[in-house]
């Protein structure tokens, strides 16, 4: 098949894509230049007031602490000759009065044994002082003002030292006074002082702002979008669009260069099209050439549709072959699911297991409380290195629960005591003294005697008593307690109370 080549022509000014408009930006390079440096400055304004801030808070928790002082040095020098005269009632008018002074919130005056002898509360006066600073003060004998901070608080401790005003003789500490003054007045002028200048930077960085967003606008924005736009409107065919931007900066260099660009795809697009009539006509033989190959082609066609059904023979038994190895996946699939459940009661059986152990080693070492203050712990069968510390922690654990004074081990459940075992008593004996608590070992048969016996082993830091219930009868006497029989207890209370 022969076709004849359309002749070239000329381009179609018509035909050419108008230029489109350039797309709204939702933030502008001045923009973000504008809201970087913003940023910044923004930071660097709130590191600033921060850093301000606590310079301000320095300087007024020391104009406080001065502040402080002195009053605490005029109310301590009072309160000396107050207390060497005895006036109380004049000190406790003093200490009301003082506790008006600005950032005073309380003033407290103690005596050597940390019983307030005047107080801007007067609730407090004859009580012992409820200040967690006072008595640490007149305990170690100070004789040097301590300050200590809280936090809404500054709290100053001065002693007070009899005599040293009125006979210039120091007879030492007789008391001490304490004043608490308030830091948030303190802090809220900091922080006021800190937010004005914050504000005023601000503002500052605002007007900043403003005059940079101009200065961008015109030096940088302008000229961009000029230059965007010729570059659109070149995209879209028009070949003589310039930009003619002659400043001296960068952005006048790039204007050039597009420029110099657009003049060199001019020349560019007419050499082009000379060449493109020249090679039309060249095309145009190639494809009568091209035409005969086509045919050619056809009968090739027709034997690859015939490989074509071969190759679909082929896909159909891969199809068969892949179903099988599917049916294969899912039946491994369900040996994995069998193979998780079988492992998920494993878990579940080992769990089991670990509880009973546990369950098992708590009763083998019971802690019984049989009466008030006194406990027993029975043991039974032999005694190793691990069960004598898990005897121990359950004996410390249950003195500590039920407050025990008297422990009871009933050792009639053993069958023999070696060097290990008596060395696991003496120690649960130390530790429960420790505690506050007094042992005592009962139920020791004679075959565990002669074995400690003929083993040399030393407990005579421990009392032995024949069975439990010796045990239990001299606990309770060691506590100032006994047992009695019902009838006998009643005979005695009626003779106690003059009935015959």
């Amino acid at each position: 098949m022969i076709s004849t080549p359309r002749a070239p022509t000329a381009p179609d000014k018509a035909a050419r894509p108008a230029a489109t408009p350039l797309p709204r930006l939702r933030l502008g390079l001045a923009g973000k230049l504008v809201l970087f440096v913003g940023v910044v400055l923004v930071t660097l304004s709130i590191g600033m007031s921060v850093l301000l801030l606590q310079v301000a808070k320095r300087e007024a928790h020391e104009s406080l602490g001065r502040e402080g002082d002195a009053i605490a040095s005029t109310l301590n020098h009072t309160f000396e000759v107050l207390v060497e005269q005895g006036t109380s009632g004049q000190m406790q008018r003093v200490a009301a009065n003082s506790a008006l002074l600005p950032d005073v919130r309380e003033v407290t005056v103690v005596d050597s044994g940390g019983k307030v002898l005047a107080s801007s509360d007067r609730s407090a006066l004859g009580k012992p002082a409820r200040s967690r600073y006072l008595l640490p003060f007149i305990t170690r004998g100070g004789v040097l003002p301590e300050a200590h901070e809280e936090d809404s608080s500054l709290v100053i401790v001065r002693p007070l030292l009899g005599g040293k005003y009125l006979t210039n003789t120091d007879s030492g500490l007789v008391g001490a006074v304490e004043v608490v003054l308030d830091r948030r007045g303190m802090i809220d002028k900091a922080e006021r002082k800190a937010l004005g200048l914050l504000g005023v930077q601000l503002g500052g960085y605002a007007l900043l702002s403003a005059l940079l967003v101009l200065a961008l606008r015109s030096i940088v924005v302008v000229p961009l979008y000029r230059l965007a736009t010729a570059a659109r409107r070149a995209r879209a065919g028009e070949r003589g669009v310039r930009t003619r931007i002659r400043t001296r900066d960068e952005i006048g260099v790039v204007s050039e260069a597009f420029d110099d660009m657009a003049r060199e795809v001019q020349r560019t697009v007419a050499t082009l099209e000379d060449r493109v009539k020249r090679r039309t006509a060249a095309l145009a033989e190639e494809v009568d050439a091209r035409t005969a190959a086509l045919d050619q082609l056809a009968g090739a066609h027709a034997a690859a549709t015939r490989a074509n059904e071969e190759l679909r023979r082929a896909n159909e038994e891969t199809e068969r072959a892949l179903g099988d190895a599917t049916q294969a996946h899912a039946a491994l699939e369900k040996a994995h699911a069998d193979l998780h459940r079988t492992h998920e009661q494993l878990v579940a059986a080992m769990a089991e297991r670990l509880r009973l152990a546990e369950t098992v080693k708590a009763m083998s070492t019971p802690v019984l409380r049989i009466h008030r203050g006194v406990i027993t712990m029975p043991l039974v069968g032999s005694i190793d290195e691990r069960r004598a510390k898990q005897i121990e922690a359950s004996l410390l654990a249950g003195i500590d629960r039920h407050d025990a004074r008297r422990v009871i081990l009933d050792m009639s459940g053993v069958p023999f005591v070696d060097v290990e075992v008596a060395r696991a008593l003496v120690r649960a004996r130390r530790c429960a003294e420790l505690l506050g608590a007094r042992v005592s070992l009962v139920g020791m048969s004679g075959q565990v005697a002669m074995s400690v016996v003929r083993a040399g082993l030393d407990l005579s830091g421990l009392v032995t008593l024949a069975d439990l219930e010796s045990g239990l009868v001299h606990a309770l006497g060691r506590m100032g307690l006994e047992i009695r029989p019902v009838e006998r207890r009643r005979a005695e209370s009626k003779r106690d109370r003059g009935e015959v």
